[in-house]
């Protein structure tokens, strides 16, 4: 392989790593906002930071190679593509869920990071393999952390009266009230990158009927039952 293509290799490697990194806060800060244990909060509270902080040392590789921060914003946005039902945009509902997806997602990211490294030395990168093995061994930490926490959390989720997974603040979506085109008052849920996932499809007279229609569907939404017309 030329070095060229080794180059090319190693941007592809940093890129996917930026777009785990990326996905892993947005699951980092869901976990610390609803898990129902607080040794899994405070795991994901502490590794929030250390992720903080590989996403900006990964964000620093990318631009030694020519990345600029729009194409680097564009992987962002694209990020969830890369581990599918993995990624953070699919809320788990209990705390047993949310422990195994981030148990899940932290090895991803442990096998994508000893690639890099292997990728790193072959190309002669050696601040990006140093950057990589860094956080490999963080990675691992966590990983290990959240192995002696899966039969706890497993017995907790058997507990009725354990708290549950707190789904008023989860992944930071929200109701928007806001005027149209025509000046009507209507809401809509926004999930956390941004997407639109629902309207309310009609118009209201005052942005305080459009706020208790919002209520209306966040209260018996959870419940609602799903058919087929």
């Amino acid at each position: 392989m030329t070095t060229n293509d080794l180059q090319e290799q190693l941007v592809t490697y940093l890129k996917d790593a930026h777009a785990l990194e990326q996905n892993a806060l947005a699951q980092l800060k869901t976990g610390v906002e609803t898990a129902g244990s607080e040794p899994l909060r405070q795991v994901f509270r502490e590794h929030l930071a250390e992720t903080e902080e590989h996403d900006r040392l990964i964000s620093e590789r990318l631009e030694s190679h020519a990345e600029s921060p729009s194409k680097l914003k564009e992987l962002a946005q694209k990020g969830g593509a890369i581990v599918a039902g993995l990624a953070a945009k699919a809320v788990p509902d209990t705390t047993g869920k949310l422990a195994t997806q981030a148990y899940a997602f932290e090895h991803a990211e442990i096998a994508s990071y000893r690639m890099l490294c292997v990728v790193a030395q072959r190309a002669g990168d050696q601040q990006t393999l140093e950057v990589a093995r860094r956080i490999l061994a963080q990675e691992q930490q966590v990983a290990h952390k959240l192995d002696g926490l899966l039969e706890q959390v497993a017995e907790l989720d058997l507990d009725p009266t354990a708290p549950r997974v707190r789904r008023a603040a989860v992944a930071g979506a929200k109701f928007v009230v806001y005027k149209d085109e025509g000046g009507k008052s209507r809401w809509r849920l926004v999930s956390p990158n941004g997407q639109i996932t629902a309207s309310s499809g009609q118009h209201f007279a005052s942005h305080y009927d459009a706020r208790r229609a919002a209520e209306h569907v966040k209260q018996h939404a959870a419940t609602a039952e799903i058919v087929e017309d």
